[in-house]
């Protein structure tokens, strides 16, 4: 299925950004009070499922995120890592209510940093698009750079998706808007080809995306 091709490609992509963003932003007022609330065994447990997912071990990772969200179903990074491991074994299915229970908690509580909440928007809008929810994952996006409009990736996966949609006219303006906003990738990240893309593979040689391609110079 095309649209599974297209959106794990860039799923895979962003993986190296995801292995220690829970651990790697400065820690503000909210992450302070929730980490003092994390109890001795919770935190053993994330350590735990850390580390293997650092070493791309997501079913072990699985088990441990799985201990702290039984024991701490409010914790919006647990879920939120729970969510990448099982994106990480293909179950994208599975993935959605984890990653839609950490942006509900985040957006509840600000228990996500940036890094992560970006992160999350492009993990859950993809999981929406390997399951073959096309229409979820546009409006998803678009409510994205909504709250957060200087993020390129949700310009691009919106390309993506009203490409897949058939939307030539929408996908030329996110192109163009991912672009604009290119300065602004998180650490690891860059805008991909979109000539390498398959979700535009049905728009290469047509003239209007052609120049646009040169336009934002690819």
């Amino acid at each position: 299925m095309r649209v599974a091709t297209l959106f794990l490609a860039i799923g895979l992509a962003v993986l190296s950004r995801t292995d220690a963003s829970a651990v790697a932003t400065t820690p503000g007022p909210e992450a302070e009070k929730r980490d003092a609330a994390v109890s001795p065994g919770a935190k053993k447990e994330i350590e735990k499922g850390l580390e293997a997912y650092g070493r791309k071990d997501f079913a072990k990772a699985e088990k441990s995120f799985r201990a702290v969200v039984a024991t701490m179903p409010e914790n919006a990074v647990a879920h939120l890592y729970l969510g990448h491991c099982l994106f990480y074994q293909e179950r994208f299915g599975d993935s959605i209510p984890e990653y839609e229970k950490a942006r509900t908690l985040s957006g509840a509580s600000g228990g996500l940093e940036l890094v992560n909440r970006r992160i999350l928007g492009d993990q859950l809008g993809m999981a929406y698009g390997l399951t073959g929810r096309l229409e979820d994952a546009k409006r998803h996006f678009e409510a994205a750079i909504v709250a957060d409009p200087d993020y390129p990736l949700y310009y691009y996966n919106l390309a993506c998706a009203e490409a897949e949609l058939g939307d030539l006219d929408g996908t030329l303006a996110n192109l163009k808007k991912a672009h604009e906003h290119r300065a602004n990738v998180l650490p690891g990240e860059s805008l991909p080809d979109p000539r390498q893309d398959d979700s535009f593979k049905k728009y290469v040689g047509n003239p209007r995306f052609e120049a646009t391609l040169k336009e934002i110079g690819f």
